[in-house]
């Protein structure tokens, strides 16, 4: 089993539970100051927000009957998940905020064979920078 991605106990694997995108969004958060006669000014106001959305196909022939029982568990759990690629990159820690599921090629006994999914999760942690300035190590004056 080649393993593409892991979030806490959920193993995306090659050819099996394989996801086809990962996107990323970071919104920077920024107050808005309005001016009588000049132009508005922006001032920087919390931390950053990282959003990932992974969508991908499942074919259940292939993964089992119920290829995504543990990752919806693990959403209604309501806790955090560590997210690693499968070259043992670690992305941070992950709430899982929504789960999509689209069953396809329905067989007799109402069950999809083929299963799309799209899993969107919010970065709960600061990320490194973050972890720098709360261990008071600064990079040069930089942070």
């Amino acid at each position: 089993m080649r393993i593409m991605a892991i979030l806490g106990a959920f193993v995306f694997s090659a050819n099996k539970k394989e996801f086809h995108n990962m996107e990323k969004t970071t919104k920077y958060h920024f107050a808005k100051i309005d001016k009588i006669s000049t132009d508005a000014e922006y001032h920087a106001v919390g931390g950053k927000e990282e959003r990932r959305t992974v969508s991908g196909r499942i074919n259940v022939l292939e993964s089992g009957s119920e290829p995504l029982a543990v990752l919806e568990t693990m959403a209604e759990l309501k806790l955090e998940y560590p997210l690693f690629l499968g070259n043992g990159r670690y992305l941070g820690l992950f709430i899982i905020e929504e789960v999509g599921i689209k069953e396809s090629k329905i067989i007799d006994n109402g069950a999809g064979v083929q299963i799309d999914f799209s899993i969107k999760i919010i970065r709960t942690d600061g990320g490194l920078l973050s972890w720098l300035k709360s261990q008071n190590i600064s990079l040069g004056g930089l942070l």
